[in-house]
């Protein structure tokens, strides 16, 4: 069977693992014409693509040409913070927390990559009225940051 969409991937593992889309559809929370006229029209969304697959017991995730495995956004250990330097918007939320270093005096300083490749510091002071920052890091830097605190996960990231 060639494969082009994502509507056939869904057809082709559903007939596979012997699963009706009504079924599909009802699980992921759709009407079953709905799911229908999306897989048959090919509009999927990236999240209803996500949710069938699932069901199914089949999960998606990024690889390099090298096969290495890309991971989901890794979430930080601080607050969400979010701020523009020199004209650039860095938030933690949309970037990969790539370490963290300990707690010494109530501080502590998470090291995040961008999704344009972009690294970045978030300061955070866990005192009252203490001000949380964000600061731009140079890849060398940010380099000698991880090999200080990363734990070896995130090599990818600085190749």
């Amino acid at each position: 069977m060639k494969i082009d969409s994502s509507a056939d991937v869904i057809r082709h593992l559903a007939k596979r693992e012997n699963k009706k889309l009504k079924e599909i559809a009802q699980n992921i929370g759709q009407s079953s014409s709905n799911f229908s006229n999306k897989l048959k029209n090919n509009n999927l969304t990236a999240q209803d693509f996500i949710k069938a697959l699932g069901y199914m017991g089949y999960s998606i995730y990024l690889a390099k040409n090298d096969k290495q495995v890309i991971p989901e956004i890794r979430k930080g250990i601080g607050d969400p913070l979010k701020g523009m330097v020199e004209g650039v918007m860095y938030d933690t939320v949309k970037s990969d927390a790539v370490c963290h270093t300990e707690c010494i005096y109530g501080m502590h300083v998470e090291l995040y990559r961008d999704a344009e490749g972009r690294f970045f510091v978030a300061e955070y002071a866990e005192w009252c009225n203490g001000k949380n920052n964000i600061s731009p890091i140079a890849k060398k830097d940010a380099y000698r940051l991880y090999k200080a605190y990363g734990d070896g996960s995130c090599d990818y990231m600085f190749e």
